[in-house]
């Protein structure tokens, strides 16, 4: 062996629970000098790290994928014109239901708001 694979969780700090190449040999998990009694952990010679290597990059990648952050702006919606009348505005919730823009739940939240 010439190496560890490391697996960093959440739930599992490397920095306190290693490093194994110091401390002494305690309990599962306890700064240990047997990596194959850390959890998330997995020693590996050079040549299993270099055959391995392409699928290590591939899960680096997907990781950095998982936690970029994707923020969806939805742009705010018209306030309804004052000048409308409850009949104006009642025919436009009725033309977007019509056309599908509105399920039937959302129509009637909505002509519920407009009669109080």
């Amino acid at each position: 062996m010439s190496g560890v694979l490391e697996v960093l969780t959440p739930s599992y700090q490397g920095t306190a629970n290693k490093d194994y190449w110091r401390g002494s040999d305690r309990s599962r998990n306890a700064d240990s000098n047997d990596p194959w009694t850390l959890s998330n952990t997995l020693p590996l010679s050079k040549a299993e790290y270099n055959g391995y290597l392409t699928d290590i990059n591939d899960l680096r990648a997907r990781v950095g994928r998982a936690k970029q952050v994707n923020v969806q702006v939805v742009p705010p919606q018209a306030p309804a014109v004052a000048s409308d009348g409850l009949a104006e505005q009642l025919k436009s919730l009725t033309q977007l239901h019509q056309a599908g823009a509105l399920t039937d739940e959302e129509f009637a939240a909505a002509k519920a708001r407009l009669l109080g």
